[in-house]
């Protein structure tokens, strides 16, 4: 399998970089010359849609693009037409996760998965398992 990472910190790029391709760049700002099958990652909430619209442009038809989001991105006149075009699965974790491995935020996640870049008007909502790994 073949696996590209794009990674704008230097200190996560440098440890990504020992494990598989990686380039040191901005994701909105990165220009690749194919096409992926999986794109994944947590991007900041205040510019999760440009990374979403970013990821889609980037995806191969057959290929996911992953996102964990908090779950009230679903909730905004901004992003409502997007959302009833590009409809994702929708993923909750029951359990908040620790981004810092000292407690978690009152923000409920999930994980969004768009299958392919096209049109799609419905997706699928699953509870995870309690147990379920959030990484």
């Amino acid at each position: 399998m073949k696996v590209q990472a794009v990674e704008i910190d230097e200190t996560r790029w440098k440890s990504v970089s020992a494990i598989c391709k990686t380039e040191h760049a901005s994701f909105m700002e990165w220009r690749p010359r194919s096409k992926f099958d999986l794109v994944v990652t947590n991007p900041p909430f205040t510019l999760a849609m440009e990374f979403v619209q970013a990821a889609l442009k980037v995806l191969s038809p057959s290929g996911t693009c992953a996102m964990l989001l908090r779950l009230n991105w679903l909730a905004s006149m901004k992003r409502a037409e997007f959302l009833s075009r590009h409809c994702p699965d929708v993923y909750v974790l029951p359990r908040r996760p620790s981004f810092t491995g000292g407690g978690t935020d009152a923000t409920d996640y999930g994980w969004f998965l768009w299958r392919g870049p096209g049109v799609r008007e419905r997706g699928e909502l699953r509870v995870l398992p309690v147990g379920a790994k959030v990484v």
